[in-house]
């Protein structure tokens, strides 16, 4: 894992001062991200790598929140609702799962991932921001659900050939026999 500057954890130690003793990790994480954005990822892999609960105080990802973290696979729990601006910007992770919950995905949330390769989209997010997945691989592909009729997602008007080339069904999950017992 990577270390932090000497400015970094000052700051993680006056903003988890402040803020986490009070489970308040929303304002933590917008505290930290306008001091030090650079390094707020590998503050969420110490943070996830030494048991600390964090999904559990929020209902959103906030801005920043992964940017840079140098996970693999991150999965967002179902009562996360929001996936904030700039939130996995830079991250090298090569899966991302959003659980269902998630509405809407913000501006340059995926931005810069160029690690990136699977993004499962939930049923539930109706609402794309501008240049969502700008920066990543060409070859990043994006799952979705199968959608129910007269569902629609809501993309920038300029984007929509980028999702229609990148946006495909997930495959179907195959089924257990159960008369082979």
């Amino acid at each position: 894992m990577a270390e932090l500057s000497d400015r970094a954890k000052e700051y993680f130690k006056q903003a988890a001062e402040k803020y986490l003793k009070n489970n308040n990790v929303k304002s933590f994480y917008n505290e930290l991200a306008s001091k030090c954005p650079e390094e707020l990822g590998i503050i969420t892999d110490m943070l996830l790598s030494n048991g600390i609960a964090l999904f559990d105080y929020l209902s959103e990802v906030p801005s920043w929140m992964f940017s840079g973290s140098e996970m693999e696979t991150i999965v967002i729990p179902d009562h996360i609702n929001k996936i904030g601006p700039s939130a996995f910007y830079g991250c090298k992770a090569k899966q991302i799962q959003l659980n269902e919950g998630i509405n809407v995905i913000l501006n340059e949330a995926f931005g810069d991932c160029k690690n990136l390769q699977v993004v499962t989209i939930p049923d539930t997010v109706r609402t794309f921001g501008k240049n969502v997945f700008t920066g990543c691989s060409d070859q990043l592909v994006l799952y979705a659900n199968k959608r129910k009729p007269g569902q629609r997602l809501r993309c920038p008007n300029n984007e929509k050939s980028w999702y229609k080339e990148h946006l495909f069904l997930a495959p179907e999950k195959e089924e257990e026999d159960d008369s082979m017992a």
